[in-house]
């Protein structure tokens, strides 16, 4: 599967179809799905707040969570005109499990590989890997929730650019 794939559904007639090609359509570090699933549309003091004004999702909840701590990520003018457009309100994701959206992924896209876990990967070993600006990747990687040696070891395993393993300690 590749962005392609993706741009399919941008504009599918299911939301959540048409939501994901966009949140995971390589324009912005792919975060995981529960930071999706932890988003609300507007201003919530605990989830995940999506301010459609300045375009950026203020992140509260994450995997690695340091206490007390929140990330602002900014998000791409495709995606918060299509959730203005589409009239989202609310939390994202708020009735569906990880489970329900892997399958709906595999629904929509029969006989690929086709997981918010897949998308990450994708865009690590395809986007991430190909820039050279060493702050650019920290800052994605920031934005991803991982760090260099993580995602040294997991995603890049072959073919990995010398500057990534020496600055992931490899």
């Amino acid at each position: 599967m590749d962005y392609a794939d993706l741009k399919a559904h941008k504009n599918d007639e299911n939301v959540w179809v048409a939501l994901l090609a966009r949140i995971y359509d390589g324009k912005i570090p792919p975060l995981r799905i529960g930071d999706w699933r932890n988003a609300y549309v507007g201003d919530h003091p605990t989830l995940n707040a999506i301010d459609l004004e300045k375009k950026v999702m203020v992140r509260r909840i994450k995997k690695n969570q340091e206490v007390d701590t929140v990330d602002i990520i900014p998000l791409n003018k495709s995606l918060i005109k299509f959730i203005k457009k589409r009239e989202i309100q609310g939390s994202l994701f708020a009735d569906m499990s990880t489970t329900q959206i892997d399958n709906l992924l595999k629904k929509t896209y029969p006989g690929k590989v086709a997981t918010p876990h897949y998308f990450r990967s994708f865009y690590t070993v395809h986007t991430l890997s190909q820039l050279t600006d060493v702050d650019e990747i920290k800052r994605q990687l920031r934005i991803m929730d991982h760090t260099l040696k993580i995602n040294a070891s997991y995603y890049n395993k072959c073919e990995m650019p010398a500057y990534m393993k020496l600055l992931a300690g490899k």
